[in-house]
């Protein structure tokens, strides 16, 4: 059977030197060969899913597999696979043609499936709260030494902890930090230069809480530090070489809430909120789906889109050199705050809805942020290019256009997305910078429990992520903020060779 269903299944079937390629819409181009006794071995040898034809059968001219499907594309083994509308004039016509050079079938897709890692799923709570891991602005995992710490929320709102001990293999916890509101008041976790972990969980909407353990790199008992925010909701923090702690969240007293920020420098209070952002409504709903994060030469970087009137039509950057003292566009252009649609302030605009997921900073500090439909913003210090995963990975256009995630960047400079397409959890990965990626799969659906709340640990000032852990939950969404009565499922899953 393939992997995935609703196949029409009208292409012809291909002879190709006694092997036989099938190509159908869901599952793209596969290559089939026979045993000895005649019968066609299930398993098939290869495929490749940029080839994914309708109602069309392809063709075998010369070695090359074509087919009509709206884009024009040239897949080589060991090359990059790309439309060549972008690097070719071209006449309009019906149809392009897609086009694989079909000894290349069995290579290309090879070479996007991951051969050295796998990962381990670790059931840790079976009490979820209904948005157990959601919110992926907000890191929840910390490696710190030889343990790595992973929070999440337990039904309705109890924000919990669990450890696993590197060097002895066990898992410790979990352990209950406190209680918030609903299941908008997830936590965020960082740790601080001396090791010592840091938790704000609670509000949906009201001031943060803010815990810090007892004892370095220690969840087992935990100091409860002075509640702060203003209305606030969606954490996401970062520390400074000085062990400043930088955060940014929706909040703002009064009125359609803001994208604001605030800071606390070791041993003293938090700063005044400053807004960075805001929708151009004084009452309503608004969302900036805002994550923050803290480059190799300590310049934060702030990833944002402005929700309002039921949809986010513009999707932006802004970067501080200063501490949070200051804040501009990534070319270093000023800006006026707080930013509202009307400035010429954004990396993208759209018609259609945007969304933002999260984002970081490579080794030579640059941002990279990942947004809907898997489609990833990267400042390369002159300008802002897309980069699209899936024209490397093996993902067809229609999963896509499906797909949402979190990404990472790791000690060796290998950037990482984990996500859902079609409503399964793939870990994505570069090696190159972002010129091509591979996939591996991570987990399925049960039949009635979906998948949700795919999170990915990342770097937030001090600790190190050598190969990133991942977190996510299953369970139904439930009808309101609480969900009493349901309980999700929650998963840790630690990646290995």
């Amino acid at each position: 059977m393939p992997q995935y269903d609703g196949d029409f299944s009208v292409p012809t079937l291909i002879d190709f030197d006694g092997r036989l390629v099938v190509s159908t819409e869901n599952n793209g181009a596969r290559l089939y060969e026979f045993g000895d006794d005649g019968r066609i071995i299930p398993q098939h040898k290869a495929q490749n899913m940029d080839l994914w034809p309708d109602t069309v059968s392809p063709v075998l001219p010369d070695g090359l597999l074509l087919t009509a499907r709206g884009a024009l594309t040239l897949n080589v083994k060991g090359s990059v696979s790309m439309p060549l509308a972008r690097t070719a004039s071209l006449t309009a016509a019906s149809a392009l043609m897609l086009v694989c050079l079909i000894s290349g079938i069995c290579g290309a897709q090879e070479d996007q499936v991951m051969q050295d890692l796998r990962a381990q799923g670790k059931l840790i709570s079976e009490r979820g709260s209904t948005r157990a891991t959601r919110y992926a602005v907000s890191n929840k995992i910390v490696t710190v030494g030889e343990k790595t710490h992973i929070a999440w929320l337990d039904s309705v709102s109890e924000t919990m902890i669990v450890t696993f001990d590197h060097a002895t293999g066990q898992w410790s916890g979990p352990v209950r930090v406190g209680t918030g509101k609903d299941n908008h008041g997830g936590p965020a976790l960082l740790a601080d230069s001396k090791g010592s972990l840091h938790i704000i969980f609670g509000p949906h909407g009201g001031p943060f809480q803010h815990a810090a353990s007892a004892r370095p790199n220690d969840p087992g008992e935990w100091v409860k530090q002075p509640d702060f925010g203003a209305d606030g909701t969606y954490p996401s923090a970062v520390f400074d070489a000085e062990d400043t702690l930088h955060i940014i969240y929706r909040g703002g007293e009064g009125g359609a809430k803001r994208l604001v920020y605030q800071r606390k420098p070791a041993g003293q209070p938090w700063s005044d909120v400053v807004e960075l952002a805001a929708a151009p409504i004084k009452t309503g709903y608004t969302h900036y789906h805002s994550s923050l994060t803290i480059g190799p030469d300590q310049s934060l970087h702030v990833s944002y889109d402005i929700y309002f009137n039921g949809s986010a039509q513009c999707a932006g950057h802004l970067m501080s050199r200063d501490a949070g003292g200051t804040w501009t566009l990534a070319d270093g252009s000023s800006v006026s705050l707080p930013v509202t649609p009307d400035q010429d302030a954004f990396f993208k605009r759209s018609d259609a809805s945007l969304g933002v997921y999260n984002l970081v900073c490579d080794r030579d500090g640059k941002p990279w942020i990942s947004a809907n439909h898997l489609e990833l913003w990267h400042h390369d210090g002159a300008q802002w290019r897309t980069v699209r995963p899936a024209l490397t990975a093996g993902i067809t256009e229609k999963e896509e256009g499906s797909a949402g995630g979190a990404i990472s960047i790791n000690n060796e400079g290998n950037l990482h997305w984990f996500g859902s397409i079609a409503g399964k959890l793939w870990l994505l990965r570069s090696v190159d910078g972002g010129e091509t990626f591979a996939r591996m799969h991570v987990a399925d659906p049960e039949p009635d429990r979906p998948l949700m709340g795919p999170n990915i640990e990342r770097f937030t000032g001090h600790n190190r992520v050598k190969t990133p852990w991942l977190l996510y939950s299953a369970g139904v969404k439930g009808p309101d903020c609480y969900g009493h009565g349901l309980f999700h499922k929650v998963f840790a899953a630690q990646l290995s060779k």
